[in-house]
C-alpha cells in the first residue's frame, strides 16, 4: 500500500510538472496612457496630424504627419510623469522618447490635457473638441519646434 501511494504522489507531482506555469501579473505601469485611440492636430495653413494608440503597459505608438499629408515621424513613446513640462505647461496625460524625425534624432514630448468646459479648444473651423494637444520637437529652448493643436479620443 505504501509503494502504491508513493508511485500515485510521483506520478501526480510529475503530471503537475507539466502543466504551463501561471505568468506572473503583469504590473501596471504608474503612469498609463487610455486604451481608446487619439487623433488630434492642427488642420490650418502649416497642419499638422498625430494619431496615439496605446500599444501596452506605458508604451504609446505614434503616426506624427506634416502638412500635405507627409509622414513626419513613426515611433514608439514612454509614458510619463505628466509633471509640468516647458512652458509650464501641465497636462493630463504626457509621452516622451527620442524619435527620428525629419531624419534626425530628436526628442519628442506629446502633452495631452482635457480642454476648459467654458473655452474648448477649437479648429480654424470653429470645431470644438474635448482635449488640448501640445507636441514638443526637440529642446524647445534651443530652437525646438512647439506644434499646438486640439482632438479626440476614439468612441468605444
Amino acid at each position: 500500500m505504501r509503494i502504491t501511494s508513493t508511485i500515485f504522489a510521483l506520478g501526480l507531482a510529475s503530471l503537475l510538472a507539466c502543466l504551463p506555469a501561471s505568468a506572473p501579473a503583469e504590473s501596471k505601469p504608474k503612469y498609463d496612457f487610455p486604451t481608446p485611440t487619439f487623433d488630434g492636430g492642427n488642420y490650418g495653413q502649416a497642419g499638422w496630424s498625430i494619431q496615439l494608440k496605446r500599444s501596452g503597459p506605458g508604451q504609446v505608438v505614434f503616426d506624427l504627419a506634416s502638412p500635405r499629408g507627409v509622414r513626419a515621424a513613426h515611433g514608439t513613446l514612454t509614458s510619463v510623469k505628466p509633471e509640468p513640462g516647458p512652458l509650464e505647461l501641465t497636462a493630463q496625460y504626457a509621452l516622451s522618447g527620442k524619435q527620428s524625425i525629419a531624419g534626425e534624432q530628436q526628442e519628442l514630448l506629446v502633452m495631452l490635457t482635457a480642454s476648459p468646459k467654458d473655452k474648448p479648444c477649437q479648429d480654424t473651423k470653429r470645431k470644438k473638441y474635448s482635449q488640448a494637444i501640445l507636441v514638443f520637437i526637440g529642446d524647445i529652448e534651443d530652437g525646438g519646434r512647439l506644434l499646438y493643436g486640439c482632438g479626440e479620443f476614439a468612441k468605444d
